[in-house]
């Protein structure tokens, strides 16, 4: 039976411990992206909002407008604005990709408002999958 020398064993565990650290940091390189992005998702902040009423002869329309800054990592935002007029309330959003620290401003149009001035609106923001 022959004896393990225990230099030779050594040897092994560290050439084994190296190769699983190596492989560590290339996995962390080629993924560092999807990484960053689970522990710095985007933060949105509303900067600014604002809706301007048009209209035609048969027609109204209301289009919201609002300034989305991220101030976290990158990813996509979602601006979702919530229209009421009377009883009748209308909820639309808009998806969107933002890098880390852009501002981008964004619109949403509602059709279903039937009278010019008489729709009161929220303007919400919040990161894609929360």
């Amino acid at each position: 039976m022959a004896l393990i020398n225990k230099s030779n064993y050594v040897r092994w565990i560290y050439a084994v411990i190296s190769v699983v650290v190596v492989l560590l940091i290339i996995g962390v390189l080629l993924n560092w992206q999807t990484i960053f992005k689970a522990f710095a998702p985007p933060v949105p902040v509303v900067v600014s909002h604002s809706y301007k009423d048009s209209s035609t002869l048969f027609d109204c329309k209301m289009t919201v407008m609002a300034t989305i800054r991220n101030d976290g990592g990158n990813g996509d935002i979602v601006m979702e604005v919530l229209v009421t007029e009377g009883r009748k309330q209308w909820t639309k959003t808009k998806k969107a990709y933002f890098t880390s620290k852009e501002t981008k401003t964004l619109s949403l149009k509602f059709d279903e408002v039937t009278l010019l001035g008489s729709g009161r609106y929220f303007v919400d923001a919040y990161a894609f999958g929360k």
